[in-house]
């Protein structure tokens, strides 16, 4: 049931909460997956705009569950509800709570988890400046971690901010790297969503002939 509510993350949410509700009526074999299975739920509950009710679900959560990088997850998705909710001083506490743990256990994949969250709380309350550092943070834990579809996806954000900001030599040269990674990685979705993101800011500068 619960590897059948997590096919469920893209939608219709509410199915995936039904599996996840079966899967938490079977007598627990594997603890670990049974803290999951949870999570998963008050994820579900999130993505499908119950941010009150998740909050609700996953608070309790944080006292119960043994694995830290579970408890990691669930920090982080009550910093997602509360910034959805806009209540950033508590979507902070939960993203500097899932940053710290994670930092404290070495999970570098959770601590990139948690610096995005406070990148996007950032950027929801117009402080792009401070968004960015922490874009530059999370590209450079990308490249500790060594995975090229987190680092391409990083330099993707960080090019789409300095294009916000008007800051086009620096976008430039996040874009020029992305390229270069997108086309290894032969990434069509990427590729064509830096093109879009180019053509944009050159249409928006009127340079129309450079965004052919």
């Amino acid at each position: 049931y619960y590897y059948m509510a997590q096919s469920y993350q893209t939608g219709p949410f509410s199915e995936g909460i039904v599996y996840c509700d079966s899967a938490l009526r079977v007598p627990a074999r594997n603890s670990y997956l049974l803290e999951k299975c949870k999570v998963l739920r008050g994820t579900l509950l999130r993505k499908d705009g119950n941010y009150r009710e998740s909050i609700d679900y996953l608070t309790p959560l944080i006292a119960e569950v043994k694995n830290d990088s579970v408890r990691c997850e669930i920090n982080r998705q009550l910093s997602i509800n509360y910034r959805k909710k806009n209540l950033y001083d508590s979507a902070f506490y939960f993203s500097q709570a899932a940053e710290k743990l994670a930092a404290q256990i070495n999970n570098l994949k959770y601590q990139s988890y948690a610096i995005q969250s406070m990148a996007n709380i950032h950027s929801a309350m117009e402080e792009f400046d401070r968004a960015l550092e922490k874009e530059v943070l999370l590209v450079e834990l990308a490249e500790i971690i060594g995975k090229p579809s987190l680092i391409l996806s990083n330099m993707i954000n960080l090019t789409a901010s300095y294009f916000d900001l008007n800051n086009p030599d620096s976008a430039l040269f996040y874009y020029e790297k992305a390229k270069v990674l997108a086309n290894e990685l032969n990434d069509l979705e990427n590729q064509s969503l830096l093109y879009t993101l180019y053509a944009d800011y050159m249409i928006g500068q009127g340079d129309f002939q450079a965004a052919k």
